[in-house]
């Protein structure tokens, strides 16, 4: 075919350069007729088939995804084959909406305003297929670095008003705060660290046996898949806090055994689970649920 358009262009007559309207203009032109019908039928044929194997990539990553529960390439991939396949069929559509409008101009019918339309649809396209590209590329970084740190920002929410001290028992009024326009990234170091900050406070209100009889209840009764034991530890550490805000409330500490021997496994803790206060705010909800 690639041969066949260069012969056509070859022997033809095109000497107007026609950005816009080059199909219509020549539709009547010998050998130009039959070079943009190759062309646009290669071109709908190369999209058509390129819908083809983006869409059946898609179904592919799905299926591994159901299969293996890891996303390999992630959402990103995904939704930029979508994009792709959106694309690559509108291509097609347009390629064959283009030969159409040759042959009716073959029997004496102008679609000069239908040509308009096709090419309106087309420059739309082409910012579908540039998403298509990008999101591969760019969806991992945002994801990263905007996407999860705003969804993690917003899941400690539930922790933050437990451990967050009232003011009249406040022993430090400082807050740290990030500029509106600072990054994600920012919002949620500052967000951890004064939470970090007000579990300390409570440690002396804290009592490990609270959190074991937690942890070990969960297990018994079977902690949220996929992971039970993270989330079995985290449900621990969420119900000992939880009674610690409300020793604080009623003026009654643990006993420094109690409190050491918490402050142990939460280092522990930490140091095996790094999401660990994001699993505990997000067992809060049900364990209040669970106290009603």
């Amino acid at each position: 075919m690639i041969a066949a358009v260069v012969l056509c262009f070859h022997l033809g007559e095109a000497p107007d350069g026609r950005l816009l309207d080059f199909e219509l203009y020549y539709a009547t032109t010998p050998f130009i007729r039959e070079m943009l019908v190759i062309y646009l039928f290669a071109n709908a044929v190369a999209a058509l088939a390129g819908t083809i194997a983006c869409w059946n990539w898609s179904l592919a990553i799905r299926r591994s995804v159901v299969r293996d529960g890891v996303a390999a390439g992630g959402w990103s991939l995904r939704v930029g084959l979508v994009f792709l396949v959106i694309s690559f069929l509108v291509n097609s559509i347009c390629s064959m909406a283009k030969i159409a409008m040759i042959a009716a101009s073959w029997t004496g019918r102008e679609w000069h305003a239908f040509g308009r339309w096709i090419l309106i649809v087309i420059s739309l396209n082409g910012l579908v297929a540039a998403c298509g590209l990008l999101l591969p590329v760019v969806g991992p970084w945002l994801a990263a670095h905007a996407l999860r740190p705003v969804r993690d920002f917003a899941a400690l929410r539930h922790l933050r008003r437990t451990v967050r001290p009232s003011p009249s028992t406040a022993r430090h009024p400082v807050l740290l705060t990030a500029p509106w326009h600072s990054s994600p990234e920012q919002h949620l170091m500052h967000r951890l660290t004064n939470l970090h900050d007000w579990m300390l406070e409570l440690h002396a209100f804290c009592s490990d046996d609270v959190r074991e009889r937690a942890y070990r209840g969960a297990r018994r009764d079977g902690a949220p898949e996929p992971e039970p034991e993270p989330e079995a530890v985290a449900i621990g550490f969420a119900a000992m806090f939880a009674a610690a805000a409300g020793s604080r409330r009623s003026g009654s500490p643990s006993t420094p055994e109690q409190c050491v021997r918490a402050s142990r496994a939460l280092r522990c803790a930490e140091t095996e689970y790094r999401d660990l206060m994001i699993r505990l705010s997000r067992a809060l909800p049900s364990l209040a649920g669970a106290g009603k």
